[in-house]
């Protein structure tokens, strides 16, 4: 079931991103035009409890930029939250924000955000 639910929320980020033209790759790109999204890191777990079943599906973006307050970088990161927040599933009851930080990308004049947002579904 958690399979499911996270592959539907993944395919519905990578639709809203082709809709608005927003280049990404699944693992680190060496000569990919700055910014880019590299996609995903993720996690699923789930909880038991008498009445019902949590789980959760935490999706990792990380944003590549010659720095961490450019243009292009605010707007990527702005739509990254802007997409996670509109996303419909069945039993979705939470998005959040877990994170945004900065990280050094280990490549000169690069610089890397990284976005972290958890899903929590209920299914009862």
């Amino acid at each position: 079931m958690i399979d499911v639910i996270r592959d539907n929320i993944q395919k519905e980020f990578v639709r809203q991103f082709n809709e608005q033209g927003i280049d990404y790759y699944t693992n680190r790109a060496e000569d990919a035009p700055l910014p880019y999204v590299k996609l995903w890191e993720l996690n699923t777990w789930s909880e038991e409890f008498k009445t019902h079943e949590e789980m959760y599906v935490r999706f990792t973006f990380w944003v590549w930029d010659e720095a961490y307050n450019t243009k292009g970088n605010l707007d990527l990161l702005k739509t990254i939250n802007t997409i996670a927040s509109s996303i419909e599933v069945e039993g979705l009851c939470k998005i959040e924000r877990e994170k945004e930080t900065f990280k050094d990308a280990q490549k000169p004049d690069t610089k890397c955000t990284v976005a972290v947002y958890t899903f929590k579904i209920i299914r009862g």
